[in-house]
């Protein structure tokens, strides 16, 4: 049976290339058929970039002290009159200061240049990860990872993912090529979205004796941000400092989006939202997710490829917050772990589930929404927290239950594979 879907997914492969090819040409006509700085649905374009963005401005802006990128309030009332009243929502900056610099030469830009030219780099920063983790055959497995859905779902939000997956892809290229300290100094670039480092840790900390030169790299690249950005703009960092309990507390935005054991526990049980159940079942999943990547750690240790596709996935399933653009580097864990296999078919199977889940999973929460405004409107706004009377809406993800599946089935692979000794073994 798995021999004849294998066979008949191998097969018709060209159906989700279509289908792909369909959705970036969605966005893009999303795009230019719209009035700038808003789109065709008279939505202003790559919306989460306007966080960055009034970062930058505001830095740029010597009337105005840096760390007003922190105040919600303000960033509230200063996006609003950036779109002359049209905008009322939030897009919160929650980076660190150092992040802030990066925008700052764009910044000074209307909005949809800036929009379009980070968008330009983000395709940049895609082609030089494929680059740098399939330098054999960089256009095809380019052509894979345009069609995985969460590299779409990184331009059409605006988020800078792709960054990371460059970045992440530059990491691995470095260990491959035996610099360790080089290689730690590109994961330091990672601490934009600290938890982005949560596998490399947990890596670091099981096999410290041979990757202290990577700790001491990531360590180096670290300090140099923080303490580079605190010479040029001091108060930014003295506000994220005294703002960041508040800005670790922020939880009001629409979970759906979000692909983690925390978010299936809060749209599955609302009950447990802001109470301690929700913070014991975060950190339930987290060591779960540990114990699984030190299995893999204690067969795999030596061999770069297994080890490194375990790192990726163990950072976005332990993160409290990985939104379906983040998944995007998970690409990186799928390319590695078929690239090594003995038998690449044994992949296709759970994979392609995997990336099926991955595309649907959103769109199926936000249609259990509009089931809910339709059957009950008085449950419909209220999907993040408990409703005052006890009503409470429940939405039921796919993904994390094929991504429980997925690293089961992966483990069972891993185990019966024979570990490759050495960075870059066929």
């Amino acid at each position: 049976m798995n021999r004849r879907i294998t066979d008949w997914l191998i097969r018709n492969y060209w159906i989700g290339s279509i289908f792909v090819l369909l959705c970036w040409l969605g966005w893009f006509l999303q795009n230019v058929l719209g009035t700038p700085p808003y789109d065709y649905f008279d939505l202003v374009v790559t919306m989460d970039h306007l966080a960055f963005y009034t970062a930058g401005r505001i830095v740029l802006d010597p009337t105005l002290p840096a760390g007003s990128m922190y105040d919600i309030g303000f960033v509230a009332e200063y996006q609003s009159d950036l779109f002359h009243g049209k905008w009322e929502a939030l897009e919160a900056f929650r980076n660190p200061p150092f992040y802030a610099l990066l925008y700052t030469p764009t910044a000074w830009l209307p909005y949809q240049w800036s929009a379009l030219i980070w968008s330009v780099i983000s395709l940049l920063a895609l082609v030089a990860g494929v680059r740098w983790l399939a330098p054999d055959r960089p256009r095809q497995v380019l052509w894979h990872a345009v069609g995985f859905y969460p590299v779409l779902a990184v331009m059409q939000y605006g988020q800078n993912s792709l960054l990371s997956f460059a970045v992440f892809c530059g990491t691995y290229r470095l260990l491959a090529n035996r610099r360790p300290f080089a290689a730690g100094l590109a994961a330091g670039l990672l601490a934009f979205k600290p938890t982005l480092l949560i596998g490399l840790v947990v890596w670091a900390l099981l096999d410290v004796r041979r990757l202290w030169p990577c700790i001491l790299g990531a360590a180096t690249t670290v300090v140099i941000l923080c303490a580079g950005s605190y010479a040029i703009i001091p108060n930014a960092w003295e506000q994220f400092v005294a703002t960041l309990p508040d800005n670790l507390k922020f939880d009001r935005f629409e979970w759906w989006k979000n692909h983690t054991p925390r978010a299936f526990v809060r749209l599955l049980f609302p009950s447990t939202v802001r109470t301690p159940w929700e913070g014991r079942a975060t950190l339930a999943a987290a060591l779960v997710g540990v114990a699984w990547f030190v299995l893999i750690w204690r067969k795999h240790k030596r061999d770069l490829r297994a080890m490194f596709g375990a790192v990726v996935l163990l950072t976005l399933w332990a993160s409290p917050h990985a939104l379906i653009y983040e998944w995007a580097i998970a690409f990186v864990a799928g390319y590695l772990w078929w690239l090594r296999a003995p038998n690449r078919r044994e992949w296709v199977i759970p994979l392609s589930i995997l990336w099926v889940a991955l595309l649907i999973s959103t769109d199926f929460c936000r249609l259990q929404v509009w089931v809910w405004s339709k059957l009950a409107p008085e449950r419909s706004q209220v999907v993040w927290e408990p409703h005052p009377d006890g009503q409470v809406v429940i939405l039921l993800q796919v993904s994390t239950p094929v991504l429980v599946w997925f690293g089961w089935a992966a483990w069972r692979r891993l185990r019966r594979e024979v570990p490759l000794v050495g960075a870059e073994q066929p």
